[in-house]
């Protein structure tokens, strides 16, 4: 039997099939790795563990307690937020969808933009997805078949966007979830959308195609996503805490600070504002300053 020698992180060796799976590897150096195992590396490039092994190398787990599984999931759960949005408005557009450091978000363009409600639904048909357990299956087209893809799924955007690449020669790798979603991607991901442990969906905001102004209105979805709930949980927290904190719901509340439209982007100090600015500086307090800037805003502030 021809074999592929796999060289494991602590220089011990094994030998397997050629092509085995990433999976296979892991499955022979034990079912526990095996069962926490969401990717891997292969000769260093970030794989999925459906990577299929053609001659020898270096393979370095990755499993759900390490960092390097964070993206792998984020990503993963793009995927499971666009397929949910598609579920839920069937003519919605696909933009992009990347994971980020916080997170991940995804961009659609949708008739009206997403409220609170539609958020919390998209979020219940994550889950609903996730429970099906639909696997990530890795799909190969050249450039003019995936481009006929594009268009057979509705992608519009992407496939003018794949158009203008002009590409020969080169395999477009396609993501595909059983019969609910397909999305053309370079990947890794994680085994399956069930295989995605903790996600929530954030908030929507603005954006554009590609990030031109000049270019196509879009939504995008923010959500974020963990290795588990207890991760997912102490970062929801975090967020929170920052919330309290933020210096615009601070100013606001404790009446330090307004903006007004004569000048964006300028704060203008009330009077605890200006008693707090000159006590944090060492200055000292100005009764006339701060008389001035209550007197200013008086005058200029809309009535409430």
């Amino acid at each position: 039997m021809t074999v592929a020698r796999v060289t494991l992180p602590d220089g011990k060796t094994l030998e397997v099939p050629l092509n085995s799976t990433c999976a296979d590897v892991a499955r022979k150096i034990g079912p526990r790795l095996a069962k926490d195992a969401v990717g891997c590396f292969w000769n260093g490039e970030l794989c999925a563990m459906e990577q299929r092994i053609t001659g020898d190398g270096q393979i370095r787990i990755i499993t759900k307690g390490s960092p390097d599984a964070v993206l792998l999931i984020r990503h993963s759960a793009a995927h499971l937020c666009a397929a949910a949005v598609l579920e839920l408005f069937p003519d919605a557009q696909l933009g992009f969808g990347p994971p980020t450091a916080e997170g991940f978000y995804y961009d659609f363009v949708v008739k009206e933009p997403f409220t609170p409600d539609d958020l919390a639904r998209i979020e219940a048909k994550m889950r609903e997805l996730a429970a099906l357990g639909l696997p990530f299956e890795r799909k190969e087209l050249d450039p003019v078949a995936a481009g006929k893809e594009l268009r057979r799924l509705g992608y519009k955007l992407k496939a003018e966007y794949l158009e203008e690449l002009k590409l020969k020669g080169d395999v477009i790798s396609f993501y595909v979830n059983g019969n609910r979603f397909s999305d053309m991607c370079r990947g890794p991901h994680v085994a399956s959308f069930g295989a995605i442990p903790a996600f929530k969906v954030l908030s929507a905001s603005g954006a554009y195609w590609r990030g031109d102004a000049s270019g196509i209105p879009m939504q995008r979805i923010h959500g974020t996503a963990f290795p588990s709930e207890a991760e997912l949980k102490k970062h929801l927290d975090l967020v929170e805490e920052a919330k309290k904190r933020d210096h615009r719901k601070l100013g606001s509340e404790l009446d330090l600070f307004s903006f007004h439209e004569e000048a964006p982007g300028f704060p203008f100090w009330h009077a605890g504002g200006v008693v707090l600015w000159r006590e944090l500086t060492g200055r000292g307090t100005t009764t006339t300053t701060a008389t001035t800037c209550t007197s200013w805003r008086r005058r200029t502030a809309p009535s409430p």
